[in-house]
């Protein structure tokens, strides 16, 4: 299986060639990168392009420009119109991760292990200051309704949550994740409803909606994730973080309750 990784990138160049440094130093399996830019500079624009063809062969690195920001328009646009026809897995890798060991290969090991058996693989994510920042998606609810989402065990110690099998969870984060073409094209891709988050969520839930089974990595495979690092934080977003929370909510209360155990519910 070769693997499709898909990147969104503004100007951040510092993140994004660390991002890109990494997957050069740890991935083995057979890949190409798909680099979304919505950058601005022309300047920055001209040394990521120096960076990738030095850094890169030209086979294994593609960039494609864009003038706007939406994580699931960019992402399906790569699938639709750049994606190479031999990609089997997608890898969704945002610009503030850093890969450590042989994190994405034994995430495509536990893909071809499980092929049309899985809807998403992922890991554990630390922040730098190395305290968990995502261990599955959780999804509460109180009295039939969704209420809240977010990331299992986020901000607490790694060494206090430990587990040497794989974790059947709820959904991956779309930081660091990887499902099959397959299934993102039988899906229809990520909601572009969305503004800024929760699209990954959706599409984990509608993986399980298909019988498929969302997997977490053991705890001693993990990476870096800066989460939100390079993205804006004006009272624009907050108000689109808002908006995307409800768009889930109001999904999982009209589609998708009633059917699965997974779900953690409150009292």
């Amino acid at each position: 299986m070769k693997l499709g990784i898909f990147i969104l990138s503004g100007d951040s160049k510092t993140m994004l060639f660390r991002c890109l440094q990494s997957i050069k130093l740890t991935i083995e399996s057979p890949y190409k990168i798909y680099l979304a830019y919505n950058g601005k500079s022309i300047l920055v624009e001209s040394e990521i392009r120096s960076f990738i063809s030095e850094t890169f062969a030209a086979s294994q690195i593609k960039l494609v420009n864009y003038s706007f920001y939406n994580f699931a328009a960019l992402n399906n646009d790569l699938f639709n119109n750049h994606l190479d026809p031999d990609v089997d897995l997608l890898l969704f890798c945002n610009n503030d991760v850093i890969l450590r060991g042989h994190c994405v290969d034994s995430m495509a090991k536990a893909a071809w292990a499980n092929s049309g058996v899985f809807g998403t693989i992922g890991c554990r994510l630390l922040y730098e200051n190395n305290t968990i920042q995502h261990d599955g998606q959780v999804v509460f609810i109180k009295d039939g309704c969704c209420q809240n989402v977010s990331h299992l065990h986020q901000g607490e110690l790694p060494e206090n949550h430990t587990f040497s099998a794989p974790q059947r969870v709820i959904g991956n984060s779309f930081a660091l994740c990887v499902t099959q073409t397959v299934h993102y094209k039988a899906i229809g891709g990520l909601n572009e409803n969305y503004n800024v988050c929760f699209e990954d969520l959706e599409y984990n839930l509608r993986c399980l909606q298909l019988g498929l089974v969302n997997i977490l990595l053991p705890s001693p495979i993990w990476s870096y994730h800066t989460e939100g690092a390079s993205r804006n934080k004006a009272g624009s977003e907050i108000n689109s973080t808002t908006e995307d929370s409800e768009t889930l909510v109001n999904f999982i209360n009209q589609k998708y309750l009633g059917g699965q155990d997974l779900l953690v519910r409150l009292n």
